[in-house]
């Protein structure tokens, strides 16, 4: 299948996948809305203006896609070729000033500091700043905490928080120190508390929400829920307040997770089968917004080398 490109050339979906991290394209690429519409224009010579993708109508089982809400490219399939199309145009899509765009490491960034010892240290990770990155030049949280503590030994975090959440991530400053965490985390030893403000009211005031989670193979980094495939996610919430303003009512929750999946907080929350009710700014599984109301509050654990109990807090304050 030979598709169209906007600077007049040709390529084929094979050999568009062959410059990227794959030599088979996944079934159905290029046979989305926007490869054909585009290649469409570009046969034609037409120049587009402007162009988005939206769902209409229910959700598919197990995913979350909101009716009227607009979604970007799905990252296995039409993104790369909606790149390569869109490669060297006047419209081509700004990454760059994309509030998840990666943003190089200058030296001058800091990060907060909440608590230290000669093993382990937790620091406030701000909205929007990834936890570790594999590009070098990339700012992150651990780029950060190594500028600050260059005598660190081995991964250094012990655990990551989602890209557009903040709060609190552990560190550890030794090899020693790092598995000894680890292995809490592996017992569920460590406790930790998310603060969230969602879109709408749960029914219950609080509960347990279990749902079993996997990776969308069609559309990563998104998870949907699979009872047959997914692994086993459980969260305990508690509703803290609920508030009628202008953007409708809206509901600070404490999420208490007591497992550790990727989007496990976000998905429990937005899920019909969940609270049916999106954090506010989750681009993912709700709408954007400014930034995404999820702050990692609260962690405890009993220290691997003191056996004393640990308890650090970083109140969310405001959501700038």
């Amino acid at each position: 299948m030979k598709l169209h490109m906007a600077d007049g050339s040709t390529a084929s979906v094979h050999d568009i996948f062959l410059r990227g991290t794959h030599t088979v394209p996944p079934s159905g690429s290029g046979e989305c809305c926007a490869p054909r519409l585009l290649n469409y224009a570009f046969a034609n010579r037409l120049r587009p203006i402007s162009m988005a993708e939206f769902w209409m109508g229910e959700s598919p089982k197990g995913e979350i896609r909101i009716d009227g809400q607009f979604y970007p490219a799905c990252q296995p399939k039409c993104a790369p070729i909606l790149r390569r199309m869109l490669a060297g145009s006047s419209f081509e899509p700004d990454y760059a000033h994309s509030p998840f765009a990666p943003k190089q490491f200058d030296g001058k960034e800091t990060v907060e500091v909440l608590f230290e010892d000669q093993w382990i240290m937790a620091v406030n990770k701000p909205a929007g700043l990834i936890t570790v990155s594999e590009n070098p030049q990339a700012d992150s949280l651990c780029r950060r905490v190594l500028a600050l503590r260059p005598d660190i030994t081995g991964p250094g975090y012990v655990h990551r928080l989602d890209q557009p959440t903040s709060g609190i991530v552990l560190f550890a400053k030794t090899k020693e120190a790092h598995q000894m965490m680890q292995s809490l985390f592996e017992s569920r030893d460590v406790h930790k508390t998310y603060v969230a403000i969602l879109e709408g009211e749960p029914k219950s005031e609080s509960g347990v929400i279990s749902l079993p989670l996997r990776p969308n193979p069609d559309d990563r980094p998104r998870q949907m829920v699979d009872f047959v495939a997914g692994k086993r996610t459980v969260t305990r919430y508690e509703v803290a307040e609920v508030v009628e303003g202008v953007d409708g009512v809206r509901t600070k929750v404490f999420f208490h997770p007591e497992t550790g999946r990727t989007h496990q907080l976000r998905v429990h929350a937005a899920s019909p089968m969940g609270l049916g009710c999106p954090i506010v700014g989750d681009n993912l599984y709700g709408h954007l917004d400014r930034r995404l109301m999820l702050h990692a509050e609260s962690i405890e654990f009993r220290h691997p080398f003191t056996g004393q109990t640990v308890h650090v807090s970083a109140p969310v304050g405001g959501w700038d």
